[in-house]
């Protein structure tokens, strides 16, 4: 073997644990999240689900990959609030509105059920500072509310 191809398959080697490091960070990353009491969920600029963690999945009904890469406002809020929290959300991602500490809305389950979400938002940016996503935790508040 070459020394050209040994430092190739050296450099390939060390990538390749790198990847699997990252891989395990990220692993590690999405256990803490799915061990979690509180929703995380990111909505990207098109409104579809990009990530959500267990306990979203929970209390949707749905298991969180049968969410990602679905519509949130056409899939899981309730018809008579959904333009008006898809405005907020097209005026957060155009930076027209900063993210509120505190929101609450309805959200729609997989058996139809609606459920009161107590929601704190932040805005996800690329290395440019463009807004590309929302990162959104929420509380399940329902039974606070109903008592």
């Amino acid at each position: 073997m070459s020394e050209n191809e040994q430092q190739l398959r050296s450099a390939n080697q060390k990538l390749e644990a790198a990847n699997q490091q990252l891989r395990a960070e990220r692993d590690r990353a999405q256990e803490y999240l799915d061990l979690a009491s509180t929703v995380f969920i990111v909505i990207d600029k098109k409104g579809e689900v990009t990530h959500l963690n267990q306990k979203g999945g929970d209390i949707l009904g749905y298991e969180p990959d049968e969410v990602i890469g679905k519509n949130w406002f056409d899939h899981f809020l309730p018809k008579a609030i959904m333009t008006q929290v898809r405005a907020v959300f097209d005026k957060l991602m155009a930076s027209e509105i900063e993210p509120t500490e505190y929101l609450e809305n309805t959200i729609v389950t997989k058996d139809k059920r609606e459920r009161i979400i107590a929601w704190h938002n932040t805005t996800l940016r690329d290395d440019d500072g463009n807004i590309v996503a929302i990162l959104s935790s929420g509380q399940d508040i329902t039974d606070h509310k109903l008592a």
